[in-house]
């Protein structure tokens, strides 16, 4: 059962998005009340549900919250099929699969340096001695069963694993697990004693424990196989020679994982064409994503995790590809306006950047920075907006006596992958981007380094498209705040007689021809054909 998908909402006083959906009429009697994990970009929330369940986003920007809106359904979709389910029972593997998630947990966090925890072993095994002890006693029969001992030593690990998975199992189930968990709790004690005393040996113990796999059970079988997975096809992608980019994985596994949830099942072999036809519909009708996106996305990632499952790298896991060319009908795109900024909203945008530094605002000294810089690189460059946020010091490098930022896929990300070397226009030298990238501390220059995220510079460029949108006031919805600089960049350069093989080496395009990609495009060469943009002189408001 999937409901229908609503919007990110914004608390009125903190200004963080929420994200909520009222609980079906036929899953409340089972569902109110309950407490559940919901994890969006790694962070694991525990609401509980009343008519509705509500978590928050935990961020304030809009595009993140719109993504994170999807993370959040797809938990909510699972939740609601595990109602649906019922108790299920684990298999032995299984369980134990879960106990070793907690001994790897433990052992990750504490075996380098165990401190107190290396006392664990000799306190397990007083505590199994006091238990020998009570159970020989003549009073045995009064004593509280040591199972309710396990129970709250280990209920809170049991809890969270099962939740994290919204599995709802069976008592017995549930008995076996707090079994399972304390053989893991005992062999997590044996090797921090060991940690403790100095021995680093390799850890074989932990082999013993498999990956948690969803198998057929007595109680799901109707509902589960034992077939291929379409995440076991999204893992193998991922982990081909020829790897993906990060954010391409993190992107496709987002779109699976919503997949999974929708279809309630994760067979392969099960998904058809018309599934994916139903799913573009229903995304579609709720406004949670637009049709192109869906072809270029979504559709996209389950071509392309297909098609590599059907080669023999891929190890032939399925036959077929219900995505490969599948038509899909959506409303015509229309454009009602140039995809590059008018010159007004240009001058806003850069009159804006000049005053960063200085203006009176709540943005902090790495986001003024950012906005005092990029627009202005980007304009003079055609560089996307996520390149130049990513740039560090050691980036703005002289080549053969010209000044040049390095766009190097090792500072970040690079859509082509291919690293280019771009002249700095006169007019940011005059302005004194030099200067400032020279006194700059190592590191990157326009995002925070100690942020805890894969791609932290991201962030910087979705708080200039809001700047842009707050602080300049260049509001258009039909063009993006900060890509429209590429579209300014190539049609400034047309207008200036830049020819185009020189503005796609610029801009980092895909050359038209093959006898364009041999030899380099020198600095000099592209220094002479930037110099052919005037310099942006900013009229008063």
């Amino acid at each position: 059962m999937v409901l229908s998908m609503p919007s990110p909402f914004k608390h009125p006083a903190t200004g963080v998005y929420w994200y909520r959906q009222r609980v079906s009429a036929r899953l409340k009697s089972v569902a109110k009340g309950r407490a559940v994990t919901v994890t969006i970009d790694g962070y694991p929330s525990h609401p509980t549900i009343g008519d509705e369940i509500k978590v928050s986003l935990r961020t304030k920007l809009p595009a993140d919250a719109k993504r994170f809106a999807l993370e959040a359904q797809s938990e909510f979709d699972r939740i609601w099929l595990s109602f649906e389910t019922g108790p299920v029972s684990l298999t032995l593997k299984q369980i134990v699969a879960l106990s070793g998630e907690m001994y790897h947990v433990i052992r990750c966090a504490l075996e380098d340096d165990p401190g107190e925890a290396g006392q664990w072993l000799s306190r397990r095994q007083e505590r199994q001695a006091d238990s020998v002890i009570a159970s020989k006693s003549p009073r045995a029969a009064l004593m509280i069963d040591p199972a309710g001992t396990l129970h709250s030593r280990l209920s809170s690990w049991v809890d969270g694993a099962l939740a994290q998975r919204h599995l709802t199992v069976t008592q017995d189930t549930y008995q076996r697990l707090l079994v399972e968990f304390d053989r893991a709790a005992g062999d997590v004690a044996v090797l921090l004693d060991k940690r403790a005393s100095g021995d680093f040996s390799a850890d074989t113990t932990g082999e013993r424990f498999p990956s948690f796999e969803v198998t057929a059970t007595k109680a799901t079988a109707a509902r589960v196989y034992t077939g291929v997975t379409i995440t076991k096809l999204l893992d193998g992608w991922s982990g081909r020679l020829k790897a993906p980019k990060p954010q391409t994985i993190s992107r496709y596994s987002g779109i699976i994982s919503q997949l999974v949830a929708y279809l309630g099942h994760d067979d392969a072999e099960r998904l058809s064409d018309a599934d994916i036809v139903r799913w573009h519909g229903d995304l579609i009708a709720s406004g949670a994503v637009t049709h192109d996106t869906f072809i270029k996305a979504y559709r996209a990632a389950i071509s392309t995790v297909y098609a590599y499952g059907m080669t023999a790298q891929g190890g032939k896991l399925v036959k077929s590809n219900p995505a490969a060319g599948l038509l899909l009908e959506g409303p015509a795109k229309k454009q009602s306006r140039p995809k590059s900024f008018y010159v007004e909203e240009a001058q806003a945008i850069l009159r804006c950047s000049l005053a960063a530094l200085v203006a009176e605002n709540n943005y902090s000294a790495i986001n003024r920075t950012a906005m005092r810089w990029v627009p202005w690189i980007c304009a003079y460059t055609g560089a996307r907006a996520g390149e130049v946020c990513q740039l560090r010091k050691q980036d703005f490098i002289e080549v053969d006596g010209v000044k040049c930022i390095a766009l190097l896929p090792d500072a970040g990300t690079i859509k082509t992958g291919q690293f280019r070397h771009v002249p700095l226009h006169p007019h940011l030298l005059e302005q004194g981007l030099w200067q400032f990238a020279g006194k700059a501390k190592n590191g990157p220059l326009f995002f925070n380094g100690n942020l805890k995220s894969a791609q932290p510079w991201v962030q910087t460029v979705q708080i200039l498209g809001e700047w842009v949108r707050a602080v300049a006031k260049v509001t258009d919805p039909r063009i993006g705040p900060t890509h429209a600089w590429r579209h300014w960049f190539k049609s400034k350069g047309r207008t200036a007689g830049i020819d185009n093989v020189y503005l796609d080496a610029i801009c980092g395009h895909s050359l038209p021809t093959q006898g364009n990609n041999y030899g380099e495009f020198e600095p000099s060469a592209l220094l002479r054909e930037i110099r052919k943009l005037p310099s942006i002189e900013i009229k008063t408001a």
